[in-house]
């Protein structure tokens, strides 16, 4: 149950936790309901859908709604949003950008100011180099997002991001939000477009 500043549990806190605690397991399902999906195509065969344009993405608005609801979670409650890390796998460095700048803008995610100039490219031992060195090939761009903690709320976010060379044949968005309940949530690949 919540508790109020006195330690004292409160009807109103409690019923707001248990609401929002239905809500994210509902945005949860959602998105795993992809996931789901998409590992059975990929059994069968089946094309993955990481590069699918937006028009291909099945119930895409509710995928969309799902993703930013898991970050406008309330402050201080029991689901408040506390980092974001998105693993982008893309066919080149133009369309990680892209996917990146997509991502964070329709996530809405609150301060967010990294973007695409920001992203450093380093090697596969993560050591810094120039980007024109990732001119050719499959990259991986990986963004980190984290709040400050309440009692230091008016200070931004700390982000961070670094793209390198990708070996693998995936191709899509891995959601990584960090709740305050310390769940571990992790869903995708989404289609690269999914914000689009």
């Amino acid at each position: 149950a919540a508790r109020s500043p006195s330690g004292v549990a409160t009807a109103a806190t409690a019923a707001e936790a248990e609401a929002d605690g239905g809500v994210v397991a509902a945005a949860s399902e959602r998105l795993n309901a992809w996931d789901l999906v998409e590992r059975a195509r990929k059994r069968a065969g089946e094309v993955p859908r990481g590069l699918a344009a937006v028009g291909d993405i099945a119930d895409v608005e509710e995928l969309r709604e799902a993703a930013r609801f898991l970050i406008r979670t309330s402050d201080g409650g029991d689901y408040a949003l506390r980092g974001l890390t998105l693993g982008v796998m893309a066919p080149d460095v133009e369309a990680a950008l892209k996917a990146l700048d997509s991502w964070t803008e329709g996530l809405q995610l609150p301060g967010q100011v990294l973007g695409a100039d920001d992203v450093q490219a380093v090697t596969d031992e993560n050591k810094p180099i120039e980007r024109s060195m990732l001119k050719e090939g499959a990259v991986y761009l990986k963004y980190m997002y984290a709040r400050p903690p309440p009692q230091f709320s008016g200070q931004p976010p700390k982000e961070k991001a670094y793209m390198k060379h990708y070996p693998f044949e995936g191709r899509g968005v891995l959601f990584n939000p960090n709740l305050s309940d310390d769940e571990l949530r992790m869903y995708g690949d989404f289609p690269l477009a999914l914000f689009d």
